[in-house]
């Protein structure tokens, strides 16, 4: 777990946010989706599609299960459906009163990111770390109220902006 900044009240991951379960779709009119450590993206050469998938809806939250611990989730915001394969997890906000983008930031912090190794069992090789998505669940997030959340999420725009615009 995460310190707990004051004012900021505890949430379990699990509570925030619903797993969407797979299903059958027929795949020709749904894009594929892949998430990177840069978010989630449409692929240049997508894979052929599977037929049991999860699907995506703009705003989700699409997590890589062999690479949460890098940093492989994000915010869909590429299409308004998409659908992605079982190695994913998509959980939808629940809880009213919550921005995904301060979401989406705090949980690539790199405190949450250290905590994903905690919920996770290595694989194949040292780069496949595949999360226990009930584990996960359990996780305690600590979150500022809404005004806070939308105020951090502006700091940490202007600082990338300001990053970008240095190179």
């Amino acid at each position: 777990m995460v310190n707990n900044p004051i004012r900021w009240s505890l949430h379990r991951f699990g509570d925030l946010l619903m797993r969407l379960a797979p299903e059958r779709v027929a795949p020709e009119h749904v894009p594929v989706l892949s998430v990177t450590i840069e978010g989630v993206r449409l692929p240049a050469n997508p894979l052929p599609q599977p037929m049991r998938v999860i699907k995506a809806r703009h705003g989700d939250l699409i997590l890589s299960r062999a690479n949460l611990w890098m940093g492989g989730l994000g915010i869909q915001d590429v299409v308004d459906e998409g659908i992605v394969s079982q190695d994913h997890a998509v959980y939808r906000l629940v809880l009213g009163g919550m921005c995904s983008s301060f979401l989406h930031e705090y949980l690539r912090s790199s405190a949450m990111l250290r905590s994903y190794s905690t919920v996770s069992a290595a694989g194949y090789s040292g780069t496949r770390r595949r999360v226990d998505l009930d584990a996960l669940e359990s996780l305690l997030l600590p979150l500022p109220d809404l005004p806070e959340q939308r105020h951090a999420v502006e700091v940490l725009g202007a600082m990338d902006d300001a990053l970008h615009a240095s190179q």
